[in-house]
Order: structure tokens, then C-alpha cells, then sequence
């Protein structure tokens, strides 16, 4: 898979934990640590902004969104947990998900 390609590009900061694919939607799971020097969703913008920008993974997702974020507390730690939907173009017109 062309994702594969971009595993080497995730920044340190982004732990991606699990994807499924159904239905034309390509699903990435993951969490990210708050970190108060940074705005709370840049880190997920800018990993958005790299999907985009992938020529493979445009191909084959033309569209890419962040759809469900929340905040939860790992021992002493706060993290945001996020979902990025990758939609190929079949899923598109159907407007999404199923």
C-alpha cells in the first residue's frame, strides 16, 4: 500500500495505532501528546497537509479529512486521540460513509 511510503514521514510526535478500510473510506487512528508550545491540531493539519500533497495517495484518496478528535489522559500524560478518513473517489459520492 502507497501509505507505507508515508510511515517514514510521520513526525515523531504522531503515534498512529491502528487503520481499517471499508467501503472506499480509509480509516488512520491515532494520538498525538498536547504540547502546550504548539496550537492543539497543527501537528494533525500538517500530517493532513502530507496526505495531500502525496501524489500516490491523492491518486488513490482525493479526499482526506480529520473527522473525530478527543482529549484523554494517559497516566500523567494528556493526549488527543484522532481519527483521518481517506476517501476514495466511489466513497465520495456517496457522500461519505455508509
Amino acid at each position: 500500500m502507497r501509505l507505507i511510503t508515508k510511515s517514514n514521514e510521520i513526525s515523531e510526535k504522531i503515534a498512529i495505532t491502528r487503520f481499517s478500510y471499508k467501503n472506499g473510506i480509509l480509516s488512520l487512528y491515532g494520538i498525538t501528546k498536547v504540547d502546550s508550545k504548539e496550537k492543539e491540531f497543527d501537528l494533525m493539519t500538517e500530517f493532513i497537509k502530507s496526505l495531500k500533497e502525496n501524489d500516490d495517495i491523492r491518486a488513490d484518496f482525493p479526499e482526506i479529512r480529520l473527522n473525530n478528535t478527543s482529549r484523554d489522559r494517559e497516566k500523567d500524560t494528556e493526549i488527543i486521540r484522532f481519527q483521518i478518513d481517506c476517501l476514495k473517489q466511489s466513497a465520495r459520492s456517496r457522500g461519505g460513509r455508509s
